[in-house]
């Protein structure tokens, strides 16, 4: 049912495009017509009434064409919005008959029913349309893995990710857009002093937004069979370790740099930055330079990020006093502390070494908008991996990320050249 849901918002969207087409034309049509009216009343000898004549007869066949074009495509579109409502309103209440199916539970018994249910999905050992089968229910992607299971991923995911611990995220499905105050400088309320019988210049706020799309994202885990025929072994811990380091190294990699016609990332939404000295190694003073670059508002919580790399180049730089900048962290929390805030090392990060390569980021990670659907879903792929005895279970969820805040960050640019 899920996929027809799906197949028929796609059909239905291909259908409203071309009814704005039809539309467009429409309104070029109504331009051409009053052009053509003119026409008429500017004609005079026999030799310009005859081309007006032609132009109007093909004006009419294209008119009448249009019109009919637009009638079968509002029908076509009033059919699919129907046949939608009523795909989803089935699936809805398969859904809540599926929730009544199931025997209560609550605390420690539901949390140990979803993990029991979780683990013997993956054994192969339960049918996923069993209504016992706790909050295994059909998603659009595969078997929604229930809440427990993906709380529990999700809490790994940021213990072992940064970026995913300290990003603004917006845990929904489907797309969102963020407004944020002001648009442009050009646009933003101010007060000032006034006059006594002196009008107030007025300045409109203007808001503008950023934009989150729902990308589906999966990462896949192997788990051997003999891992799994083994009933000693809890497989549950394994797999969510496993899906928790899949989905890590994708979400530093695409939060931080993005992709081509998918997420935008955090480096290209930063407008704060400081042309760095060298193009292979960063100074003090580019260091310096890059935290004054953040407002004092959002220093509080700021972070460096670095590629391994740059965090060892950085390592060897010391003060007037022979002191290293980069200090190490007594709580093992992360790679050091610098001029006073934390440096998490990230391998995702560009490197030194390539002319305007944003190799450091200094900033409040919240001013990166990061949508992480938290209601994963699984496939069990018993046959793909099955000559290599073992199966394979992926994971799926929407993701995109982009800055909401550029205030809150900042990035070195490397420079163009090295010292001699």
């Amino acid at each position: 049912m899920a996929l027809k849901v799906l197949m028929l918002k796609r059909k239905l969207d291909e259908k409203k495009k071309m009814l704005e087409a039809a539309q467009a034309k429409a309104e070029e049509l109504n331009t051409r017509e009053a052009e053509l009216e003119a026409d008429i009343e500017a004609a005079e000898t026999d030799e310009e009434k005859e081309a007006v004549e032609e132009a109007v007869a093909e004006f009419e066949t294209e008119k009448g064409a249009n019109e009919d074009e637009r009638t079968a495509l509002e029908k076509e579109v009033a059919g699919l919005e129907a046949e939608l409502a009523e795909e989803e309103r089935k699936q809805k209440e398969a859904a809540e008959k599926r929730e009544e199916e199931v025997p209560s539970m609550e605390g420690k018994d539901l949390i140990k029913a979803q993990r029991d249910a979780f683990a013997n999905a993956i054994r192969g050992m339960e049918k996923r349309t069993d209504p016992t089968d706790y909050n295994m229910a059909k998603g659009n992607n595969g078997d929604i893995i229930p809440k427990t299971i993906a709380d529990e991923i999700i809490t790994k995911i940021a213990n072992i990710s940064p970026i995913f611990e300290k990003a603004h995220k917006y845990p929904v499905k489907g797309n969102l857009s963020i407004p944020f105050y002001p648009a442009s400088s050009a646009h933003v309320i101010t007060a000032a002093y006034a006059t006594e019988f002196t009008d107030l210049l007025a300045n409109s706020g203007d808001f503008d937004s950023v934009d989150l799309t729902g990308y589906l994202a999966g990462a896949l885990a192997k788990i051997g069979r003999t891992l799994i025929n083994n009933t000693d072994v809890d497989v549950v811990p394994f797999v969510e370790d496993q899906m928790a380091e899949a989905f890590k190294a994708f979400v530093d990699q695409e939060a931080i740099n993005g992709s081509a016609n998918k997420a935008d990332g955090m480096l290209a939404g930063i407008t704060q930055l400081v042309t760095g000295t060298y193009k292979s190694s960063v100074t003090a003073d580019d260091l310096v330079k890059l935290q004054c670059a953040i407002p004092d508002a959002y220093q509080a919580n700021a972070v460096w990020l670095m590629a391994p790399a740059t965090r060892t180049q950085i390592r060897t730089l010391k003060d007037k006093e022979d002191r290293y900048l980069l200090n190490n962290d007594v709580t093992g929390e992360y790679a050091g502390t610098l001029l006073g805030k934390p440096v998490f090392v990230v391998d995702a990060m560009p490197a030194m070494g390539t002319q305007n390569n944003k190799a450091v980021v200094y900033g409040d990670l919240s001013g990166l908008a990061l949508k992480f659907s938290e209601e994963l879903e699984i496939q069990v792929l018993e046959e793909k991996f099955a000559t290599q005895h073992a199966v394979g279970v992926v994971g799926w969820t929407e993701f995109d990320a982009a800055v909401e805040n550029a205030q809150k960050l900042a990035a070195i640019k490397m420079g163009g050249s090295d010292p001699e």
